[in-house]
This record gives structure tokens, sequence and C-alpha cells, in this order.
């Protein structure tokens, strides 16, 4: 098991380092190649990716790495330094608000609840339509000083989460959709966006692996 777990996060690293797996990570984001491109690099280089340690299974992984991934690109970073640092607060932004009614994604942080998420989408939990799928947006503050993401769920009869590095104020009447946050700018990641992303990791060498003895 120990070697074809080896072998599968060795073939995973190669994917992760491909072109071909970089043009189409570029292709769902609509970041430019050579941003993707430093990104992972930069995960990569740091072991962030790909996650395969022990007590870590195979299948869990892989959407842990496509979180990162998701993170590291949303937070528009160039410097492999300031990739990681911004990545780590993206993915732990913890759950702040849950509005409506509850959405298909777990976790009380921002990256566990990507990852769960495109594991349920390649896993078919969530029908694979564009808009069925909920949107995904990474914001921040001036100079960075404050980070949000939300998870949208209204398109699939759900409500909005709001995860944030940051102590907000309860919203009045527990609608944050009236309250102003101090954004300056961010990422938007589209429905169409997310299921390409859950495609493309669910075709990678450690779930084509997972299972094997």
């Amino acid at each position: 098991m120990r070697k074809v777990a080896k072998a599968a996060v060795g073939r995973q690293s190669d994917t992760y380092r491909s072109g071909d797996f970089r043009r189409r990570v570029f292709a769902n984001v609509g970041r430019d190649s050579s941003d993707v491109a430093i990104c992972v690099d930069a995960l990569l280089d740091d072991r962030r990716i790909p996650i395969a340690g022990a007590g870590i299974p195979a299948v869990p992984a892989v959407w842990s790495d496509a979180a990162c991934v998701l993170a590291a690109v949303a937070g528009r970073q160039r410097r492999p330094e300031s990739v990681l640092r911004v990545t780590t607060r993206i993915c732990t932004m913890p759950l702040r608000f849950d509005i409506g009614r509850r959405g298909r994604a777990a976790g009380n942080t921002f990256g566990s609840a990507l990852a769960d998420l495109l594991r349920r989408l390649h896993a078919g939990a969530a029908p694979g339509l564009p808009d069925s799928v909920p949107l995904v947006t990474v914001t921040w503050s001036d100079g960075g000083a404050a980070l949000f993401g939300t998870i949208d769920f209204s398109g699939m009869g759900g409500g909005k989460r709001l995860y944030s590095d940051a102590r907000l104020p309860l919203p009045p009447d527990g609608d944050w959709d009236f309250v102003q946050l101090p954004t300056v700018g961010g990422s938007l990641f589209s429905s169409p966006s997310i299921v390409g992303l859950s495609e493309i990791f669910g075709g990678t060498p450690l779930l084509a692996s997972a299972g094997k003895a």
C-alpha cells in the first residue's frame, strides 16, 4: 500500500507540474497561466500539495489540494512567500454567518468547506449543472487587513455562508446582505468554474489509485 501511495503521490506531483494541468486550471479560473504556475509551484515547493501524509486517505487529500489551489489563485499574489501566506489565511478563515437553509458544504473553515464542496460535486452528491452549483468569492479589505469568503447556495434553494479572518458584528436581523463589508477587491468563481475544477482534480492519479493494495 505504501509503495502504491508513494508512486501515486509522485504522479500527482508530476500532474500538478504539467503544462496541461495548468492550462486546464487557467481555462476554468480565468487567471493568466503564468499566475497559475506561480501559485502551484509555490504550493509544491513548500510541500503543501499533494497532501498524502500518514492517516490522510488519498480521496480527501485530493480535495484538500484542490481547495489550496483555488485559494492560492483567489489570493492574486505573485511572490511565492505571499502566495503561501495568503493561501493559509484564506483556507483557515472560520465560518462567521450561515444565513438561510444550510448549504451542501461542510466544515468550520473556508478551506474545508471548499474541499467538501468539490468532493461532493465529483461524487455526484450535487448535480453537475452550472445553475445548481454555488458561487464562491474571496474578497479583501484595503491593504488585505481582512479577508472574506462566501459560498452562495441561493441558486440551489439554500442560503449563504460567510467566512472571514476578522471578527464581524452580528448583522441587523441576521441578514448580512445589507451589511457593507469593507471590500476593495477580490476573486469570483462562477458555477462553471467550480464544476470544471472538480472535474480536473477528480481525474488525477491519487483518485485513480485510491483503494488499490
